[in-house]
């Protein structure tokens, strides 16, 4: 018996961080685990990333996973926001990294896209499709669910590669 790819997609988010493992078998998707970690805000910056890198690492090392996405930084016109969003997504790559997997990171209007079909889908569109696509499966948040979107998106982008070669 093989076993079937566990893909684990990250949110990144310096408040927020959403994360989702999925399994796929053949054209099935099934959902694993997914969560958000919330580093406490009273926090000083130093201290919340060293909060993600545990709360990370823990999950990573828990378990099997068989490929990894994380989602694009993108920038706001505040700078501020735009580089602790940096900061976090650096240190789920480097959780990642360090546990020796490649990563793919996607840009949010390809997991739009890859979701729904449309690159410009509302929250509530992404959210009644991942629940479509994971069999009824109810995310403990808006950012666990985004998690699980790009782990969706990497599905299908290594469904596609697959059939090409």
């Amino acid at each position: 018996m093989t076993i079937p790819p566990y893909i684990f997609g990250i949110d990144p988010g310096l408040l927020h961080t959403g994360w989702g493992l999925i399994a796929l078998r053949g054209n099935e998707l099934k959902i694993i685990d997914s969560g958000t970690i919330s580093p406490p805000v009273k926090n000083d910056l130093p201290e919340r990333l060293t909060y993600l890198y545990h709360k990370l690492n823990d999950i990573v090392t828990k378990h099997h996973i068989t490929s990894a996405a994380i989602e694009e930084g993108f920038t706001t016109k505040y700078h501020d926001a735009t580089l602790k969003l940096g900061h976090a997504r650096a240190i789920g790559l480097l959780v990642l990294s360090l546990h020796g997997y490649k990563i793919t990171p996607y840009a949010a209007k390809t997991i739009k896209r890859a979701i729904t079909g449309k690159g410009s889908a509302s929250k509530e569109q992404m959210m009644m499709m991942i629940k479509t696509l994971l069999g009824g499966y109810h995310a403990d948040s808006d950012h666990a669910a985004d998690a699980l979107a790009v782990a969706i998106c990497h599905a299908y982008s290594q469904q596609t590669l697959e059939k090409w070669h």
